[in-house]
């Protein structure tokens, strides 16, 4: 098993608290997933033999690790444009502040009242879920259209339950799947055969 098959069995089979339980369900639906629709198989050593392959057990190490080791195979133009896109996607949530935009993300970080500094954090932890998942997923297969799009449908609800509230849903489901179509479009055009 390589570092990250490591990191996916152990994070699968971390036991879930109420502190940890919305972040778990989406690392654990989304491994399962992998395991469905992928080569990536789960395996039967426990949680003690697992854990005894990493420094580590805590569980925020775990994911930043896991964050690092699925980033080092993404080509640097996705990186790039996985940056534009979240500009723009940033621009058109913001249309009063898209100038900001065009300087660095901090000042506008700054600028944010606390309302559209929770709706920019949303924003982000979806793009960021999203593209993690997906990122995921082709580090042990190729870009499959049909595959990845059942993989990343079946993920969203996970990912929206973790961030939304029920009325933030309601409102923004269907954009959302829009803005999942457009980043899968974007690895597409770089991973497909």
């Amino acid at each position: 098993m390589n570092k990250l098959e490591i990191l996916l069995n152990i994070l699968v089979k971390y036991e879930k608290n109420s502190d940890n339980e919305k972040i778990l369900n989406y690392y654990q639906k989304m491994i399962m997933l992998l395991n469905e629709f992928s080569n990536f198989t789960i395996s039967n050593k426990n949680f003690e033999e697992l854990s005894t392959e990493v420094k580590s057990i805590a569980l925020m190490n775990l994911i930043k690790k896991f964050n690092i080791e699925v980033s080092k195979k993404i080509d640097k133009s996705v990186k790039d444009t996985k940056g534009t896109l979240f500009i723009n996607l940033l621009k058109g949530n913001f249309p009063t502040k898209k100038h900001l935009l065009t300087k660095n993300l901090d000042e506008f970080e700054e600028s944010l009242n606390p309302v559209e500094s929770s709706i920019f954090n949303n924003i982000r932890s979806f793009v960021s879920y999203t593209t993690l998942s997906i990122e995921t997923f082709l580090h042990f297969n190729e870009f499959e259209a049909e595959n990845i799009t059942n993989f990343t449908n079946r993920l969203h609800d996970t990912i929206i339950d973790m961030i939304f509230n029920d009325i933030e849903k309601d409102m923004l489901s269907e954009n959302l799947k829009q803005v999942t179509v457009i980043y899968l479009t974007l690895y597409g055009s770089i991973y497909q055969n």
